[in-house]
């Protein structure tokens, strides 16, 4: 069934075409990701569907019984986090208060019949769940929301997207403001969503891993691909590759053509003339004009060779009036490439300062190398002066002895010449993100450090920066989520939780498996051996008493529902024992969860 129709549209920005004969379709709990490069007007299709936008031609249809949840870019809210996740919902909190007022028979029948078709039982749990998944627990949902951070702020409309009642989720980049774990969490709630669900992400992995179909946004118009991420790549660049090999044989064809048109305009061949001429116009009309991104390329060099060890953590303690990490005891060696991960808060920022002497220990020493240069990659960006123009905040390095040096350097980027001329603070953010990372690498470090360096970069500059990463000789420390940019090129990874580190020869994705994810599960012995290894010991009287509770949680439920049925007009009682049946069943999963531990050994 299709929900999402768009046909024949089409944008002007002023005088300049953003895109033209935009048509393709979704269907019913389809996964869609939309794609294409900086500035092809990913965003602004959304905002067309969204209806915050006006196009300039086409039609966007949506059926008649979908609605659309996107989320909003300003907030104008007075009120707290939980009210605003609840604002969502106005349409059932208006039925709530209509069954309050004591309506007849047939009015609250037809009531509570929408009430339950739009998931006014289950909605307060759902928002309950996708706050703490997003970092939001219980203690902070009275907070006003005029309160948060900006990162607070997008994760909690994020919630509210995800948690609302729309049959189509419209998603711009999702991961950003999230941390490692939250996007594992993401990654599965779309997959696992019978919503229609269609995204715009920097993010691979989850481009891998949740896309089941591709519009891809090029050259002004777009093509939809019914095929997952590596599929729909491997086809868009073989279309390309041949759209290339067909505009080549054609100029070698208009070519041969026009130089005969030349050489026999006049005399007897001129009727053979005439048809060459023919030929040559309609090849000119088979020529496609596509406009390709330049080929992003590069490398990063080092200026002098490291010593063995280039940071040592001597018992370090790091924090502030009190230690956010303890007992940090490791050395960096030379040629590492080191992968810190962690939820949001655990200390990321923490660490990367105490490398940087931006913040001293509480305890113990860090040791710098001898001969050690650092270069360090801030996603605040404030190695950049917003007021210059893109060149001379290239040309004004010590490496850089000339212009031609200056327009090389931009083509290998991926800039255009004349974009030399604009202001840095015009630029979009990836470009931004870009130029930053120029003028680290000019300054040829041996240490790179790098925070958050793929927010805001496209797919093609990702992959680009970790193949240049990969080959690059130094010593690497990077603060990152992006699952695909970490796979591959680091080769230990730092995982921060609960104030304590835990190091390891294994991949992010290993990492938050085996310290984090399992620990926040069972909040217990992080090095423990995994069960298999170990002789399971089960508290027999334990295990007993939590099968005796969930025998009799189960049994008031079942008379909970029973007495539920038989209230039919009584709106107040019903929704208290609507209440009590939630209350209960969160508490039942806590001990079905505990069940499953103890039989495990895990407990």
């Amino acid at each position: 069934m299709t929900v999402l129709s768009v046909s024949n549209l089409s944008k002007f920005f002023g005088s300049e075409l953003i895109f033209e004969n935009v048509t393709f379709s979704l269907l019913k709990s389809e996964k869609c990701a939309l794609v294409g490069r900086n500035g092809a007007g990913k965003t602004t299709l959304f905002n067309i569907i969204a209806g915050i936008e006006e196009k300039d031609g086409g039609e966007v249809a949506v059926s008649r019984a979908s609605k659309i949840s996107y989320k909003q870019q300003e907030i104008i809210f007075q009120g707290t986090i939980f009210e605003f996740m609840l604002d969502e919902h106005k349409e059932l909190k208006l039925i709530e208060e209509k069954m309050e007022k004591n309506p007849s028979v047939n009015e609250l029948e037809i009531l509570m019949k929408r009430y339950e078709e739009n998931g006014g039982y289950t909605y307060k749990a759902t928002i309950k769940s996708v706050l703490k998944a997003l970092g939001f627990e219980e203690d902070v949902w009275s907070k006003n929301v005029s309160e948060l951070s900006g990162g607070e702020l997008e994760r909690l409309k994020l919630a509210r997207v995800l948690s609302s009642n729309a049959d189509i989720l419209l998603l711009d980049e999702p991961t950003n403001h999230l941390d490692i774990i939250m996007i594992s969490w993401l990654e599965n709630f779309l997959k696992s969503t019978d919503k229609t669900v269609f995204f715009i992400s920097h993010d691979i992995k989850l481009l891998e891993n949740v896309a089941t179909s591709v519009v891809s946004l090029f050259n002004r118009t777009c093509k939809k691909y019914s095929l997952n991420y590596l599929r729909y790549k491997e086809q868009f660049e073989k279309e390309i590759e041949e759209i290339l090999k067909t505009n080549e044989l054609n100029a070698e064809r208009i070519s041969k053509y026009e130089e005969f048109v030349r050489k026999y305009r006049a005399g007897i061949k001129s009727g053979l003339v005439k048809s060459r001429q023919i030929m040559i116009e309609n090849l000119k009309n088979n020529v496609k004009d596509i406009a390709l991104d330049r080929n992003i390329n590069f490398r990063i060099e080092t200026s002098q060779r490291q010593p063995k060890v280039v940071i040592s953590f001597q018992d370090v303690d790091l924090g502030y009036e009190y230690p956010i990490l303890k007992g940090l005891n490791f050395d960096i060696y030379r040629g590492d490439k080191v992968g810190i991960i962690g939820k949001n808060g655990a200390g990321k920022s923490t660490l990367v300062k105490g490398v940087l002497n931006e913040l001293s220990p509480i305890r113990g020493e860090i040791k710098i190398g001898e001969n050690i240069k650092i270069g360090y990659f801030d996603q605040k960006l404030n190695n950049l002066n917003f007021e210059n123009t893109l060149y001379d905040e290239i040309f004004y390095n010590e490496n850089i002895s000339s212009a031609n040096e200056v327009y090389s350097i931009m083509a290998r980027f991926g800039f255009e010449e004349d974009d030399g001329d604009k202001k840095v603070g015009v630029l979009s953010g990836g470009e931004k993100t870009k130029l930053s990372i120029i003028k680290l690498i000019l300054e040829k470090p041996n240490l790179l450090i790098l925070d958050e360096p793929t927010n805001h970069l496209d797919t093609d500059t990702v992959y680009a920066l970790k193949n240049a990463l990969i080959e690059y000789s130094g010593a690497l420390l990077v603060v990152s989520h992006d699952r695909f940019f970490l796979e591959g090129l680091t080769n230990k990874s730092i995982c921060l939780f609960d104030e304590k580190y835990y190091m390891d020869i294994i991949s992010a994705s290993e990492m938050i498996e085996k310290f984090i994810m399992k620990t926040e599960k069972t909040k217990d012995n992080i090095r423990e051996k995994p069960v298999s290894e170990r002789k399971v010991r089960v508290n027999t009287y334990k295990l007993n008493e939590i099968e005796r509770r969930i025998k009799e949680l189960e049994n008031r439920i079942d008379i909970l529902h029973r007495e539920l049925n038989e209230t039919t007009t009584d709106w107040e009682k019903i929704n208290l024992i609507h209440n009590e049946i939630e209350k209960l069943e969160e508490e039942l999963l806590l001990y079905y969860d505990e069940y499953e531990m103890m039989k495990k050994g895990a407990v």
